[in-house]
């Protein structure tokens, strides 16, 4: 490892790719690629990760050589179709050659970043590098409420059920294709090298093949809780300053409570609602920094916020991706959140003599008034609210309500440091949007759904219930399932 002087700040990036190629080794050293990816006309409104991992790695090297920052790059690459693994940790540097570039310090196969001793391990290297004052993490790809760099949930035992899960099938016009499991549905999932794009379509030979028993699932996931650790561990008790998160929906109580518990971030970023490319402006983030070293991470949490209003230029047909207007991404100080829990807390006890004693179905109507800030990558859609919305709608319930709210609207001056919201996020033809004009999501997104399959789902026994092996620590140490559990039994019956 190279011994560089120590600078002011160490910028990580924690990159989590899932390709469907067999790519092979990671490159030892990864250059501006100048290609001009074009998206074919009428694909859904995404790119291939293959991609966005360009875009974002052309931003690092494009923001030039930074004079009192070491910038380095976590890069886990996971092949699909052999489901392997390879981790390296990269760093910016000058070449005489090439210019700037990342280059990588080392690679470690099978090696995922969904164990937290792996990151651990890399944290720690870039602090023995430099030692820094400050520390920005930026973390990418999908989010799941629960956790990040989320694989698809595979069988226990992959290798039995390959058949079953993954095949290929026959060529078709000269193409081979691959299908794999998806829900109740088989995919075909073809990527033509030549034009840059993969074309998705249900597979009428597979519509046979059922989906696996949730019993036989494993979840690929870093969990809120283990990230929170890695973070911790691996810079020794030194807190993340900013931490910036490119995964949807992970503007929620169970990440915040997480990190909060650790100490392992003073600032987040992220959304609360889903987030697509182009993602955060990395190429003016990194300007900032490194023609400001010393400016302070409340103004640089705020910087961040303030480059998602910027118009930026892409190149031809590229503009349709672009929909910030959608988005709803919050910048919170975590050390705020103590008073948060205070609440949830009066909360639960409220609710629970409200929902016996006040009209059920007036409270479903409420709930059911409150937008959904859900991610599909879990398996369900139509459970996570803004508790300070649904607070809002049940002021009339009583005095106690009224009062919890209040003091919560005033906490969330303190709470949220900024945030960016799209003037398209709730859809206009929706007749109870109203008075959500002027509520603005808070960042308190919360499990809160309204019928018992929801407590019968795999993401349920993963992460929520009492015996779950990846339980979330704020289900853990908050009796907020004690309420949703007794709601439910009286809108739909007893929940076994």
């Amino acid at each position: 490892m190279n011994n560089l002087s120590p600078k002011k700040w160490n910028i990580i990036f924690l990159v989590y790719a899932k390709l469907e190629l067999d790519t092979g080794d990671l490159d030892e050293t990864i250059t501006k690629n100048n290609s001009n990816f074009l998206p074919p006309q009428g694909i859904p409104p995404s790119l291939p990760i293959e991609q966005e991992v360009t875009f974002l790695f052309n931003d690092i090297i494009d923001a030039g050589e930074p004079q009192d920052a070491h910038v380095f790059v976590i890069y886990n690459r996971v092949d699909i179709e052999h489901r392997s693994d390879r981790t390296a940790l990269y760093q910016l540097q000058t070449q005489n050659e090439t210019g700037l570039v990342l280059q990588r310090i080392y690679q470690t196969a099978n090696s995922n970043i969904t164990k937290p001793e792996i990151i651990i391990s890399l944290f720690r290297d870039t602090d023995k590098i430099n030692p820094a004052k400050h520390r920005v993490l930026f973390t990418w790809d999908h989010g799941s409420i629960f956790g990040i760099a989320q694989g698809d949930n595979l069988p226990a035992d992959f290798t039995a059920v390959k058949e079953q899960y993954q095949v290929r099938t026959k060529e078709i016009n000269g193409k081979e294709w691959v299908v794999t499991l998806k829900g109740n549905q088989a995919y075909n999932r073809y990527w033509d090298k030549t034009n840059q794009k993969r074309n998705p379509f249900i597979a009428d030979a597979c519509k046979s093949m059922q989906r696996l028993p949730s019993t036989s699932l494993i979840h690929e996931i870093l969990t809120n809780e283990e990230l929170a650790q890695a973070i911790a561990e691996g810079f020794d008790n030194h807190q993340v300053d900013v931490l910036v998160m490119m995964n949807c929906c992970m503007m929620n109580v169970n990440t915040i409570y997480a990190l909060y518990n650790k100490s392992a971030a003073r600032y987040m970023i992220a959304p609360q609602s889903e987030i697509n490319f182009p993602s955060y402006n990395y190429l003016q983030i990194l300007k900032e920094i490194y023609n400001h070293p010393e400016i302070d991470p409340f103004l640089l949490s705020k910087y961040v916020i303030k480059t998602l209003s910027q118009k930026r230029s892409f190149p031809r047909d590229y503009n349709f991706i672009y929909n910030t207007k959608f988005w709803a991404i919050l910048c919170i100080d975590i050390q705020q959140f103590t008073k948060v829990i205070y609440l949830i807390k009066e909360v639960i006890k409220e609710l629970t003599i409200q929902i016996q004693t006040s009209d059920i179905s007036g409270i479903v109507n409420k709930l059911n008034a409150c937008y959904r800030f859900d991610s599909y990558r879990v398996g369900l859609s139509d459970y996570m609210i803004d508790l300070n919305t649904f607070l809002f709608l049940c002021r009339d319930l009583s005095t106690e309500i009224y009062r919890i709210h209040s003091e919560l609207e005033h906490h969330l001056n303190q709470l949220i440091v900024d945030s960016f919201i799209g003037p398209s996020l709730f859809p206009i033809d929706n007749p109870t949007n109203d008075f959500r004009e002027n509520l603005k999501p808070s960042g308190i997104c919360i499990f809160f759904p309204r019928s018992k399959e929801y407590l019968e789902a795999d993401i349920f026994q993963s992460f929520i219930a009492e015996n779950s092996l990846s339980r979330s620590a704020f289900f853990s140490d908050i009796p907020w399932l004690n309420l949703v559990c007794k709601f439910i039994s009286l809108v739909n019956g007893a929940v076994t």
